[in-house]
């Protein structure tokens, strides 16, 4: 009884021995028998709107799948092996640049740079700042197919410091790379790839304008009949395309009436309409209110021309009631963007 105890016993140790030594070979094993690399999804990283709020960060996680199936073992033995990853550009300007409107042939101020940084979720590794087209240093394990298991495990950080986006000409900026991943074994002879893009909206905070070309109305002399009509044509410049436009005057009166002032103290009502062009334009009145909705030139001094037109007018009956005498006023306009 002793003996079939032993035996049974010995039996049993034995056994346990190959299972250890069969666990320990499919630990030491990545050796291109059956392996497999994908990479799952790397989504666009959009920074929205920057309106000078200072340096911007954004991440995006996604599965890298890198593992192997000895050739000596069964299946569902897989294990866990090491990737790498290479970001590029694929536009024609290399490095990490978005470009104002997407175009790759736009240099200076219609440019940004990113710098991004890569770091595997779950081996423990900080980020590693990354070169455009060059390989990662740093070795990541893998996931298994879908990453299943532990879900994402791939962090891909984007950042853009905030001197880099200061004094940008406003507007949308992209880019669109390219992430080259090689794994499945040792050698990591496995390889796949993911293209996403980077995009961010430059906001003018400070747009400039400019209002050019306005010079003094010179109205005449009243020859006792007839309404008299002046115009004066001028250029609005505003950054953004769109303005708005107060105008007051000295002898405004608290409903928004005109008047044109004489020496004496005499007043003579006048007039005023303005439209935001200078061909067939179709004059609204001014008054208390601002003038909103108004469209300017983006070109400085609007390429030497004019776009905009002030109009005064005096009633023939005003002026006849008019005691004899010079009449002033002065016309205070102010713009601001939109």
């Amino acid at each position: 009884m002793k003996v079939v105890t032993l035996k049974k016993i010995a039996k049993r140790f034995a056994l346990i021995c190959l299972f250890l030594q069969q666990a320990d070979h499919v630990q030491a094993s990545c050796d291109a028998g059956r392996s497999y690399f994908d990479m799952y999804g790397i989504s666009a990283i959009d920074f929205g709107n920057w309106d000078d709020s200072g340096t911007v960060a954004s991440s995006t996680t996604s599965c890298i799948a890198s593992a192997d199936t000895p050739s000596n073992s069964p299946k569902n033995t897989d294990m866990q092996c090491p990737y790498k990853l290479t970001v590029s550009s694929l536009e024609s300007g290399g490095d990490f640049y978005l470009y104002l409107n997407g175009d790759s042939t736009n240099t200076g101020s219609e440019r940004v740079l990113a710098q991004l940084s890569h770091k595997d979720i779950n081996d423990g590794n900080l980020f590693e700042t990354l070169t455009e087209g060059v390989q990662e240093v740093q070795s990541h394990n893998g996931g298994f197919k879908l990453c299943g298991q532990n879900g994402d495990n791939s962090e891909l950080t984007a950042q853009i410091a905030a001197s880099e986006l200061i004094g940008k000409t406003p507007g949308s900026y992209a880019g669109t790379f390219r992430v080259d991943g090689v794994g499945g074994d040792n050698s990591l002879s496995a390889s796949d790839f993911e293209d996403f893009s980077i995009s961010i909206t430059i906001v003018n905070t400070n747009p400039t304008v400019h209002l050019t070309h306005i010079d003094d109305l010179l109205l005449g002399s009243f020859s006792g009949l007839g309404d008299i009509t002046q115009e004066e044509q001028f250029c609005a410049y505003t950054e953004t395309g769109a303005y708005r436009l107060t105008i007051s005057a000295t002898n405004q009166d608290i409903n928004g009436s005109f008047f044109l002032g004489s020496s004496t103290t005499d007043l003579l009502p006048f007039t005023l309409q303005f439209d935001d062009t200078i061909v067939s334009p179709s004059f609204v009145a001014v008054g208390n209110d601002t003038l909103v909705g108004l469209t300017g030139s983006q070109i400085l001094d609007c390429g030497g021309a004019d776009n905009a037109t002030l109009r005064v007018s005096l009633s023939e009956q005003d002026l006849i009631s008019a005691p004899s005498g010079t009449y002033v006023d002065t016309l205070t306009l102010i713009m601001e963007p939109e």
